[in-house]
């Protein structure tokens, strides 16, 4: 079998400007003692938007100490942005209520007015870890360029019908190309 993912480059993407993230602690809300998550979260969201390409720096604990984010933070972003060299800076808040998580984070470019916000739920704590990689590809998908899956071709297959194949892999037309994604799908076709 000949599996085939073609990919269209959006416009934006062509500009091969490195974009760095500066990813700061995560303020946690809760009755239940969750402060180990305050710097678990954000290096998860590290390493996923680093596995998407991005480059990522986590300020030093004495340069965030104490941070919780807030409008009156803006000069101290600015000048972590500005040390750190980076494009973004990450931060948020993780509420953890009534079995509900909610997280939200606020991406803070240099330009401050142009910052933006993100949020993913879920319920039980058990389900933080998908919660931050939601959030994680959200971040993604709003500030990396990528590329778009716009076709695929199953060939050479003759014991396994395209159907099945189509019907085993998890990357669809329009869907943002992962190398990660295409092991993924070829392990499934294999199985």
């Amino acid at each position: 079998i000949i599996f085939y993912l073609t990919a269209s480059v959006p416009v934006f993407a062509a500009d091969k400007t490195e974009v760095r993230f500066a990813v700061l602690p995560f303020e946690i809300i809760s009755k239940d003692d969750l402060a180990y998550l305050s710097q678990k979260i954000p290096e998860t969201i590290a390493k996923n938007i680093e596995a998407d390409g991005a480059s990522v720096v986590i300020p030093d604990k004495s340069v965030t100490e104490g941070f919780k984010y807030s409008s009156a933070d803006n000069d101290r972003i600015r000048k972590i942005l500005s040390e750190t060299k980076a494009t973004y800076a990450v931060t948020g808040t993780l509420t953890f209520k009534d079995d509900r998580l909610d997280l939200n984070s606020r991406v803070i470019p240099l330009d401050i007015s142009k910052s933006f916000s993100l949020k993913a739920e879920g319920k039980g704590i058990e389900a933080i870890f998908s919660v931050v990689n939601s959030l994680s590809s959200q971040i993604s998908e709003r500030t990396l360029p990528f590329e778009k899956v716009s076709e695929i071709r199953i060939e050479g297959n003759k014991r396994i019908e395209r159907e099945a194949v189509l019907g085993a892999i998890e990357t669809k037309v329009g869907s943002r190309f992962r190398e990660s994604a295409l092991s993924d799908d070829l392990k499934r076709i294999y199985r």
